[in-house]
């Protein structure tokens, strides 16, 4: 196994500086986003290191590794999605990860990278539900997207949106996760997504995001589109 050292000259190979500032501007405005280390790597270059690493001894690299740069979190979340280790070990390796999320960058990368299987899903879903009601914005969030990535299909997408919509709104970030798993329910089911517009109250914040979501989808008709104007 590669030390540190080695992990960062092989993440510095593939250096984007131009990249790296765009990263930059899209990080939350709410944070020192000069503070954040960032080297400049697409995330198919990221995705493929931490592949080639959970071939290895990749236990070793998340002993060792530093989180001194953005894609050392980013590179670290993917080894935890990618390792070959049962629900459980995989729940604690989560668990410890999640405190160093602090952009929705990093969370929805993390998010995207698991393969549920069918089996796991009840058993991911328990330990999901455990973070649907913390006060962190990004441990929240990434419930929100952890259900909306995996649990929008028809075993248990109204389970899933009740879950969601009875999550608090503590922040911008939030209330996005929220508007997005809404839209994306709409846009699978748009009859019964209208009737949860019609008759739930969601704060005006997250039904104004929800309804141009919709309105920006390409999955949802003009004709359930135009009657988001009558909401």
């Amino acid at each position: 196994m590669q030390e540190n050292n080695d992990i960062l000259q092989i993440l510095f190979s593939y250096q984007d500086k131009k990249y790296a500032q765009l990263v930059q501007k899209l990080l939350p405005k709410n944070i020192n986003r000069e503070n954040i280390k960032i080297i400049g790597i697409r995330l198919p270059q990221l995705r493929k290191i931490a592949k080639d690493l959970v071939k290895n001894n990749w236990q070793e690299f998340l002993n060792q590794n530093t989180n001194e740069y953005f894609e050392q979190i980013m590179l670290e979340g993917f080894v935890i999605a990618y390792a070959p280790i049962d629900v459980n070990a995989k729940q604690k390796l989560i668990q410890n990860f999640l405190p160093k999320i602090n952009n929705w960058s990093i969370c929805d990368s993390f998010c995207a990278s698991f393969q549920l299987k069918t089996k796991d899903k009840d058993l991911y879903l328990s330990f999901i539900k455990n973070y649907l009601n913390s006060p962190n914005e990004y441990e929240l969030r990434f419930a929100i997207v952890m259900l909306l990535d995996y649990y929008l299909t028809e075993d248990f997408a109204d389970n899933t949106l009740q879950l969601v919509y009875n999550t608090k709104d503590i922040s911008y970030s939030v209330n996005m996760a929220k508007a997005w798993a809404f839209s994306k329910y709409f846009s699978y089911y748009p009859d019964k997504g209208l009737i949860f517009l019609q008759t739930q109250s969601l704060s005006k914040d997250v039904f104004k995001m929800t309804c141009q979501k919709i309105r920006d989808s390409h999955r949802v008709s003009s004709r359930y589109k135009e009657a988001l104007k009558n909401l």
